[in-house]
């Protein structure tokens, strides 16, 4: 690995890498000293978020399409639910619940993800703006998430 390397992400999603593909990449990078994160549940429900808390992932980013299990998941473990709310805003697509992770005790963190594909917003602000109109958080919450839940998937 490049000596300044940290982390290994990885998209779990349909039409990009499934479970075992997401698992195999994700160890293969753990082994090499890179700690992992995973892109996880943002266009489907799927398996991303329940092995982004088995292999203790420093963060699921997305949680978009959460089942109970993968709720409860995140309230009882240690990896940070990114919720990105510029995609969603972007792409018109469904809002993560964010009130529902937090009622289970997930940490949660919010960002942009600015990118030219899927969120056309470098603005944090109005990333907190929409948590709290559009994904049940109070404007305190969404601070907190927009800087210390942030700083807890560091």
């Amino acid at each position: 690995c490049a000596p300044h390397a940290r982390w290994i992400d990885v998209f779990c999603e349909q039409g990009a890498f499934d479970g075992d593909q997401a698992r195999a990449i994700l160890t293969a990078g753990r082994a090499k000293g890179l700690h992992p994160r995973i892109h996880a549940n943002q266009l489907t429900y799927g398996p991303g978020v329940q092995l982004a808390v088995e292999l203790d992932a420093a963060s699921a980013d997305h949680c978009t399409h959460l089942t109970d299990a993968d709720v409860d998941a995140l309230g009882q473990g240690n990896t940070v639910a990114t919720l990105l709310p510029g995609a969603e805003f972007s792409t018109r697509a469904t809002w993560p619940d964010a009130r529902r992770l937090l009622d289970a005790g997930a940490t949660v963190a919010l960002s942009t993800d600015c990118n030219p594909g899927s969120s056309f917003t470098s603005s944090v602000p109005f990333c907190i703006a929409l948590a709290v109109r559009d994904m049940g958080m109070t404007p305190d919450e969404a601070i907190w998430s927009a800087t210390a839940g942030g700083a807890a998937a560091l």
